[in-house]
């Protein structure tokens, strides 16, 4: 009999099938993990879980930093520029590529080497960017650049450099820009919480319609709580004649 109440009780909120809608809603706006993208491009980047990318504005545009490291050969201190060209490759001299999308200099200028050229998209977790990669480099190099979301950042900004021991690996530029800001995503969610509307919903009737039979209700009296939708479905109808006359006014 207690557990009879509490089923009834449930089936009796109306309410609660109107916050599932709302939560299907806002959960369309909510971004979730992203994975690698089979692309050498970075415009209209589309992940499989709905994100959307659009580093078109960046793609002209390179990312250049400097920073201190001990040379490997030498074990001495040396200045180091490091130019990346954003989703491609550029026309520049850089020993060890023919195609350059990422360079190591020495800040003397007298020499170069390649970390790697350019070769496809990842998108990150969570909707956070895009992580571009750069491979084939000289001597085991190779690179990363991680272009990570932030609003309001204009262009490359706060860009950074972590250089791996002895300069064989993966050497990792992150800055930060409002191109690299997913524009969608949360489908994955969205259907979800679709799915579990509906069966909610078929819940809600079946178990509402079949309780009701035990009260000795008949015909169109099984609905469960028909007098709230009776009159729902109502103030929607009035809504709708109020919406439509006033489009006929203007």
């Amino acid at each position: 009999y207690k557990y009879t109440h509490t089923i009834e009780a449930m089936v009796t909120t109306p309410t609660t099938i109107l916050m599932l809608l709302l939560m299907i809603t806002n959960s369309m706006s909510e971004p979730i993990n992203t994975t690698k993208v089979a692309s050498s491009e970075c415009d209209h980047l589309v992940s499989v879980d709905g994100h959307k990318y659009n580093l078109m504005e960046l793609s002209n545009l390179k990312v250049e930093v400097n920073k201190q490291s001990k040379n490997p050969s030498s074990g001495v201190d040396t200045n180091y520029h490091f130019e990346a060209h954003i989703c491609g490759n550029y026309a520049k001299y850089c020993e060890g590529c023919s195609n350059v999308g990422f360079c190591q200099e020495w800040q003397n200028g007298l020499a170069s080497s390649c970390v790697g050229s350019f070769s496809g998209a990842v998108g990150m977790k969570s909707g956070k960017g895009v992580e571009m990669i750069y491979e084939n480099g000289l001597d085991g190099r190779n690179g990363i650049i991680r272009a990570l979301c932030k609003k309001g950042a204009v262009g490359v900004q706060s860009a950074t450099i972590d250089i791996p021991e002895n300069h064989v690996g993966s050497f990792v530029i992150e800055f930060y820009s409002s191109e690299a800001c997913s524009s969608s995503g949360g489908s994955a969610v969205g259907s979800i919480l679709l799915i579990i509307l509906l069966l909610g919903t078929c819940s809600y009737v079946g178990i509402g319609m079949y309780l009701n039979k035990r009260k000795g209700e008949t015909g169109t009296d099984l609905m469960p709580n028909k007098e709230f939708w009776i009159l729902f479905f109502s103030l929607v109808k009035d809504g709708a004649k109020f919406v439509v006359a006033k489009v006929r006014r203007q």
